[in-house]
């Protein structure tokens, strides 16, 4: 890993997905920073795994966007995350690449 990059890991859990009961969370890891290493908090409103980890990719946006490194790498096993930013980057090219009207 290059000397100015911060490495994010996310992980989050959800306890009866799905039901009114289901209770979320998540965790984040920071390395190295000068963000606390590890930020853990219950998901607000809606419990879902789903929404979980968007939220926790969303705090860890949040709190890497002040920093000063030259690279982030956000780091989950969310097979969710991953398959939306593939479609996302993919619109994204195909808006980018596509001739103006």
């Amino acid at each position: 890993m290059a000397a100015h990059s911060l490495h994010v890991f996310m992980d989050v859990v959800c306890f009866d997905n799905g039901k009114v009961y289901a209770r979320s969370g998540y965790r984040i890891h920071f390395s190295p920073s000068s963000i606390p290493p590890v930020m853990e908090a219950p998901l607000p409103g809606l419990q879902t795994i789903n929404r979980a980890q968007i939220h926790a990719l969303i705090r860890a946006i949040k709190e890497t966007s002040r920093l000063p490194h030259k690279s982030i790498l956000l780091q989950t096993r969310s097979e969710f995350l991953v398959c939306l930013f593939v479609s996302l980057a993919q619109a994204c090219l195909a808006s980018c690449l596509s001739p103006p009207p």
